[in-house]
């Protein structure tokens, strides 16, 4: 998320570890990566960051909680269970295992440019929505707004 340009001054503040998928498929490529366990959890970190920045309910958080679901599923079976010693003794990707989960993420890209495909106009109507927002919580919620009920 490049938030200096879309103007998200607080998304610094609420997300201290940020990730996005294109990040992802960069390590991939560059073997970064030492299990398909830390692709996971870079996903997963995606996922979480885009559901703790957005509002309940609202299309990138529903974007994020369904990507996680499909990466759950996704990643499930290349997953051992975590050993007894904890995650950093878990065993690494074979190398037939990478190969799929470079295509699994192939998919997720694609999923994520389809969610996106609105491009500015998406990202200008997520911020309309928290000015309105943000309006509403200085006018005061329990306060109708014109139009809205209320002695008219």
């Amino acid at each position: 998320v490049d938030w200096k340009a879309l103007g998200l001054r607080d998304y610094p503040v609420l997300i201290t570890k940020p990730m996005d998928l294109g990040t992802v498929a960069k390590r991939l490529k560059e073997g970064r990566y030492s299990s398909v366990r830390d692709v996971y959890r870079d996903v997963e970190l995606v996922c979480d960051n885009a559901m703790r920045y957005n509002a309940d309910g609202s299309e990138y958080w529903e974007a994020g909680q369904e990507l996680k679901g499909i990466a759950h599923r996704a990643f499930a079976p290349l997953l051992s269970p975590i050993p007894a010693g904890g995650p950093s003794s878990a065993p690494s990707a074979s190398p037939d295992q990478q190969p799929r989960v470079v295509l699994k993420l192939r998919g997720f890209e694609e999923w994520q440019r389809q969610q996106m495909s609105l491009g500015g106009e998406a990202e200008a109507a997520a911020r309309r929505s928290r000015a309105k927002e943000e309006e509403r919580r200085r006018r005061g919620a329990g306060r109708p707004r014109r139009g809205e009920g209320g002695a008219g």
